[in-house]
């Protein structure tokens, strides 16, 4: 298994970060639902800190891992490093061994950016699910064959079943951040 990987793996879940921010905002149900707007708002902020918060600490792990996997390498590395005579000398070795890591971290902040960008989208989609639900109101998310059929439908409102069987007696809601993704669904 890569370190890089391994690294990942340590940041939980969508569904897990958006149930930590909801307890940490401490919302009432009435407050939800006389400001379900302000509440959406402060779990989109809330959940990007919380993950970064587990990035940062995936960093840390993935630095141990490095360190720990090359123990004596690095260790004698560190030794030539103390004992070169000149400050020029030891910038020159010390900066090939932080480049050496600079390397393994570079692919790990792609990879993350990577999850931060795939998760936008579902965040907003999840926080308003998880509201909508905190406050008693029943709806799923659209997959498999009723997510072919609805196709950019992203939440259902009281239920994928009602929504397929009687349409009429159903609420669509779509989920859009930015303009872009508005645009993209209007084409």
């Amino acid at each position: 298994m890569n370190l890089v990987d391994e690294a990942k793996r340590s940041i939980p879940a969508l569904d897990t970060i958006l149930d930590e921010a909801l307890n940490n905002l401490k919302f009432e149900k009435e407050e939800v639902k006389n400001n379900f707007g302000v509440a959406l708002v402060s779990i989109d902020e809330e959940a990007p800190r919380i993950f970064r918060g587990y990035e940062n600490k995936a960093l840390l792990s993935l630095s141990k891992s490095w360190i720990e996997s090359q123990r004596e390498e690095i260790k004698n590395k560190l030794k030539k490093i103390v004992a070169q005579k000149g400050w020029n000398n030891f910038i020159r070795e010390a900066s090939e061994l932080f480049a050496e890591f600079g390397t393994l971290v570079q692919s790990f902040e792609k990879d993350v950016g990577n999850m931060r960008k795939a998760r936008g989208g579902k965040t907003f989609e999840k926080a308003i699910l998880k509201l909508l639900k905190f406050i008693g109101i029943s709806c799923e998310i659209p997959t498999g064959k009723s997510r072919e059929k609805l196709r950019r439908i992203d939440i259902v409102i009281p239920s994928i079943e009602v929504a397929m069987q009687t349409p009429d007696r159903a609420v669509f809601l779509t989920c859009k951040r930015t303009l872009r993704e508005r645009w993209k669904q209007e084409r």
